[in-house]
């Protein structure tokens, strides 16, 4: 046989096996082999796409080796989000509870806790019970959820006295000093047990002169004498009131240019029209206030006041 017949012939039965060769690949879901079989010319890529389409799997050809099944995509997870969170300050008297509120999208349950337990307690729906006055940090924690992250955020907690700060009503001369006069204070846990008085001069800083008991008040009020002061010399006195000690007021507004003026020697003599008075201006003085009283255990009452420190004379005519 000539050898280009024989060249013929074997392309020939080439064709005609690839015309029957046959493919495997396994059913989606069916758990058996299925025979797909394709005629020479149809194309490879073409019929398994087809395949593919009816059952659901692929044959993945591998380079340099047989083709196998590829599965179907992974499932992706989805991101987390991250929460918006807020809470707002907070403000709560002694004997009373507040109440923090958290906003967030998050379905996280919020988280309490304070920097200082002695003087906050929070449960575990926000609720602030006071235990003392003073301020303290609380963190709200939201905990990682399936759709959002974690977050944190914090507030600050103020814890008022029970009790409204105290005013001194009046600060006069009396025999002995000054004496200072107020009402008692009243909050919502009862009144004051005790007041603490704090004074300083012009340029100083205050400081505890005095603790007055509130039983040592007569009919709704408490006075104190300051028998420390000096003549010519300007003070200022302030309050703070206490219930205990964990319920301690702030310092009330304060009386300022409390003092006791210089005293000079007055000469009197008397005349048709009353008592004339005769003194000597104090040296750096720009005036002086006269005080009267009728009786030797009375009280100091004030009748004139010299605005000039030319003036050494004045008649007192009601004496």
């Amino acid at each position: 046989m000539r050898k280009r017949e024989i060249k013929t012939l074997m392309k020939r039965a080439a064709a005609l096996a690839a015309a029957f060769c046959t493919a495997w690949m396994m059913t989606a879901g069916t758990g058996f082999l299925q025979e797909v079989s394709y005629a020479a010319g149809t194309g490879y890529g073409a019929s398994m796409a087809s395949a593919a389409k009816e059952t659901g799997v692929g044959i993945a050809p591998l380079p340099d080796g047989p083709s196998v099944p590829a599965g179907p995509d992974e499932p992706v997870e989805p991101e987390k989000k991250t929460p918006v969170i807020e809470v707002k300050d907070l403000s709560v008297r002694m004997g009373d509870t507040g109440k923090l509120y958290v906003s967030s999208d998050s379905d996280g349950t919020p988280i309490f806790s304070t920097s200082d337990p002695d003087a906050l307690e929070v449960s575990e729906d926000g609720t602030v019970t006071p235990r003392k006055t003073g301020t303290a940090a609380v963190t709200v924690s939201l905990p990682e959820t399936d759709s959002y992250l974690g977050a944190q955020i914090s507030c600050s907690v103020t814890v008022t006295s029970s009790l409204d700060a105290p005013k001194i009503e009046s600060a006069g001369i009396s025999e002995n000093g000054l004496k200072l006069t107020w009402e008692r204070e009243q909050g919502i846990r009862g009144y004051a047990k005790a007041y603490y008085l704090y004074r300083k001069v012009s340029g100083g800083s205050y400081a505890e002169i005095a603790k007055i008991s509130d039983e040592e008040g007569e009919d709704g009020k408490l006075s104190y004498t300051d028998q420390t002061v000096e003549e010519g010399v300007r003070y200022s006195y302030r309050l703070e009131a206490e219930m205990d000690a964990s319920d301690h007021s702030a310092a009330g507004s304060a009386v300022k240019d409390a003092w006791i003026p210089a005293t000079t020697s007055l000469k009197t003599s008397l005349s048709d029209s009353g008592v004339l008075l005769d003194w000597e201006t104090p040296a750096g003085a720009s005036g002086v206030r006269i005080y009267r009283r009728t009786q030797a255990d009375g009280a100091w009452k004030k009748v004139k006041t010299v605005s000039s420190s030319s003036m050494t004379e004045w008649l007192d005519r009601s004496a």
